[in-house]
């Protein structure tokens, strides 16, 4: 993986050696995840066309084949976690053997890479 070495150096530039380390041995933990979570945050995107709402969790639970796991006042906060938790849950399914920890970092990096496109 030549990337990640490259954003080991990147890291070993910003952190002291112990911290570039730590930052690098998540990212490598996650990155299996990171194509299946992509696929799961563009899904997201295609439901949420003008924000997301109750009705985005509602469409991609459903999409998903999963419960919508929204409940009581909606708030941009429990919406983006609505979603991030379905995510995650999706990708538990597919990846038992992943950590929850793992697949909420390949989130993160999924999401943060279509913010970024």
């Amino acid at each position: 993986m030549g990337w990640l070495k490259k954003i080991g150096r990147f890291f070993a530039k910003l952190f002291s050696p112990k911290t570039a380390a730590a930052v690098v041995a998540g990212i490598q933990k996650a990155a299996p995840y990171v194509s299946a979570a992509l696929e799961l945050a563009s899904l997201v995107n295609k439901f949420a066309p003008l924000g997301k709402t109750y009705g985005t969790v509602a469409m991609y639970a459903d999409a998903l084949g999963l419960p919508n796991i929204l409940e009581g006042e909606v708030t941009e906060a429990k919406v983006g976690t609505a979603l991030r938790d379905l995510t995650v849950m999706a990708l538990k399914a597919k990846f038992p053997e992943a950590s929850t920890a793992d697949l909420n970092r390949a989130v993160e990096i999924a999401v943060g890479a279509l913010k970024n496109e």
